[in-house]
């Protein structure tokens, strides 16, 4: 019998603030105010600025595996992400139609061939056109397409409270197989259909409006901040961001910031908001300090 290798893998953590610039260590420049008790030049380290403190919560500065984390194998390639939006004919207003996008890794460089489905709900909107696709240096590809909603009903998605209050949401499914492998990648995604705006239209004396509408529907925004749910990250369960969501929706709120000193929030918080008909102001990871 052929001996089996064993493998070792060895993940090493440093304390946080071992990794900070030592040329800013004897320095105050990159501190928050005293009144805080934090810790300086967090912005020297990409981690959740606010756990090194803020104005509502004290300095836990983290380290360690905080998501889930594994290995994965596969001999040919799998969709990394599906990314999609949904579109309104102009003409005809209960035509939709997807503008979609699959990201792909391969397993090499080498070009291949595949079979793309896609599906909404039940229905198959593309059944397994090819397509023969060459990865970038990184092994990932991507497929775009356009596709026209036909044999569906579909029930526009709005906020929550506003129009028909409807946040009616279905499931997209792409799947990858390959005429040379039994392989076979899928990833699914529940979408609501809408389509959403900022309005900008000149103002007397000057200026400009600032408001947003779904489906052509002007709404009042009304909401919070999002901060992260725990300092400690770990702690966060999917019953608690429910929980969460839930309180938001039943306060009337129908939209929501993401606050960019804390975390790129997990993608079930995002599905949550869908589902209860919240909308997202998505800040970028680096409000409230100097990058």
């Amino acid at each position: 019998m052929r001996r089996k290798s064993s493998k070792a893998v060895k993940i090493r953590f440093a304390w946080p603030l071992s990794r900070r610039s030592p040329t800013l260590a004897v320095s105050r420049t990159g501190c928050m105010a005293k009144e805080y008790h934090g810790e300086c030049h967090n912005n020297m380290i990409r981690k959740m600025a606010s756990s090194f403190s803020w104005d509502w919560g004290p300095a836990f500065p983290t380290q360690g595996i905080w998501k889930p984390i594994g290995i994965e194998a596969y001999d040919k390639a799998i969709i990394r992400d599906i990314t999609v939006e949904t579109t309104r004919d102009k003409g005809n207003a209960s035509q939709w139609a997807l503008n979609m996008a699959v990201h792909i890794e391969s397993d090499s460089l080498q070009k291949f061939d595949t079979n793309l489905s896609v599906y909404l709900d039940d229905h198959e909107l593309i059944a397994g056109r090819a397509y023969t696709l060459t990865p970038a240096t990184d092994g990932s590809a991507r497929i775009k397409l356009i596709i026209p909603v036909t044999g569906v009903d579909i029930t526009a998605w709005y906020p929550n409270g506003v129009s028909q209050n409807t946040q009616k949401l279905y499931a997209l499914r792409a799947k990858l197989e390959f005429p040379d492998s039994k392989e076979v990648s899928e990833q699914t995604r529940r979408i609501g259909f809408r389509t959403i705006e900022v309005i900008q239209t000149p103002v007397q004396p000057k200026g400009l409006t600032f408001y947003f509408q779904v489906n052509g529907q002007p709404f009042f925004a009304k909401g919070t901040n999002w901060i992260p749910a725990d300092n400690l990250q770990e702690r966060v369960s999917k019953e608690y961001l429910r929980e969460l969501m839930e309180a938001a929706r039943d306060a009337n709120m129908n939209m929501m910031r993401v606050w960019g000193g804390g975390v790129y929030e997990s993608d079930y918080l995002y599905e949550l908001a869908d589902e209860y008909g919240v909308m997202i102001w998505q800040d970028f990871m680096f409000a409230c300090s100097l990058y």
